[in-house]
This record gives C-alpha cells, sequence and structure tokens, in this order.
C-alpha cells in the first residue's frame, strides 16, 4: 500500500530556513526530502521571504553577495521545479488572484491580533482553500507567536526552532 502524502505548509521562518543554513535547517531539509512530503506555502510567504534574504544580506550582512543569490535562486527553482507548491492563488479570466478576502483576514486578526495579514493569510490558505481537503497540512515554523495561535485553530504545527 501507498504511503499518503504528508501536508507541509511552510511559512516565511521556514522557508528561510530551507534556504539559508541556520538552526533547524538540517531538521527542515531532512523532512522535506521525504519522498512522502509535499511542501506547500504562500506566494506572499515567497515575496516576504525574499524580503528576508535581502535584509540578511543588506542590513545584517549575514549573507554575502553569493550566499544570497545562491539562497534566492534555490528558493524559485524549487518553486519552478514544483517541489514547492504556492497554493493561495487562482486565475480568473487569465489574471492571478489571492484565493482570499479582506474580511477573512479581519476575522484571523480579530481572533488573533497579535498575527500580521501574511500569519492570517496562512490560515486561511491551511482551513478553508484546496488545502482544506486533504488530512490538515501542518504549518511548519520557527515562529513561537504563530504556531501557537495555530495551535488555538486546531492546525497541527511543528517547530524548526533548532535541528
Amino acid at each position: 500500500m501507498k504511503t499518503p502524502l504528508q501536508h507541509y505548509f511552510l511559512d516565511a521562518s521556514a522557508l528561510a530556513k530551507f534556504v539559508c543554513d541556520e538552526p533547524g535547517s538540517k531538521t527542515l531539509k531532512k523532512l522535506m526530502r521525504s519522498a512522502d512530503t509535499k511542501p506547500l506555502t504562500s506566494w506572499v510567504l515567497i515575496a516576504e521571504v525574499l524580503g528576508v534574504l535581502k535584509r540578511k544580506w543588506q542590513r545584517e550582512k549575514k549573507l554575502d553577495d553569493r550566499a544570497y543569490l545562491d539562497a534566492v535562486q534555490e528558493l524559485l527553482i524549487n518553486i519552478r521545479m514544483d517541489y514547492i507548491h504556492p497554493v493561495d492563488l487562482q486565475t480568473v479570466n487569465g489574471e492571478a488572484r489571492l484565493k482570499t478576502y479582506e474580511v477573512q483576514i479581519g476575522d484571523v486578526r480579530g481572533r488573533h491580533p497579535e498575527l500580521d495579514a501574511a500569519d492570517a493569510l496562512q490560515f486561511i490558505a491551511i482551513k478553508e482553500g484546496m488545502l482544506s481537503v486533504h488530512t490538515g497540512p501542518t504549518l511548519v515554523s520557527a515562529d513561537k507567536k504563530l504556531m501557537a495561535a495555530a495551535e488555538k485553530e486546531g492546525i497541527k504545527t511543528l517547530s524548526v526552532c533548532r535541528d
């Protein structure tokens, strides 16, 4: 019998660990390399992690030019090769649109005012989008505040804070 796919939704902190070596990267990469794993994310979070990589490169000086370019390329190649699957866009009349509405973001933030809009979008994608037909993807994150709120929403979580 074939093992069912395990769906994991990677937030920006997990995506950053996927492309940069930092505490938690080894654990995350081992999990994501499993044959029965399907990593999912959001286009909004991809934009967020590109900003994180830029900050690590320009302001924090944690990445040199080569490491920054390598991390960006690794992220984009994994998306293009359909290894990491962004799930929050739909095509309507040839235009890409987010699969959520501002009222949904407000509802999530009403329950969890400590979360920002990108965090709320993750919850919506996991609970109400195409992901809800699966056995419920696990939110993979290094953000303790986000994981605590996710658990209150009934979302399974997996911490990648350390190896």
